[in-house]
């Protein structure tokens, strides 16, 4: 979503309801994180939980995909990155 002044006293009005309702945050982060969820779409929920039927399918069907490493050592070759 892009950022407008509008996102901006969206975001206030929410940060405060979720303060006077008694919420304790810790840091601002947590309210954002908390705003950008409640201000998905059906769709993008929809989506979201479709992803995650199939991931769970592939999991049952034994799919555990591969370890990190082995990702990072074929990425690191394909983009000439050096290993740290």
């Amino acid at each position: 979503m892009a950022v407008t002044k509008q996102t901006i006293l969206e975001f206030g009005q929410f940060a405060i309801a979720q303060l006077d309702a008694g919420k304790t945050v810790e840091h601002l982060d947590e309210l954002l994180d908390a705003f950008e969820v409640a201000q998905r779409s059906p769709e993008m929920v929809a989506m979201d939980e479709a992803a995650i039927r199939a991931a769970l399918r592939d999991y049952d069907r034994g799919e555990r995909g591969r370890p990190i490493e082995e990702f990072e050592a074929e990425f690191r070759t394909r983009y000439g990155i050096a290993t740290e």
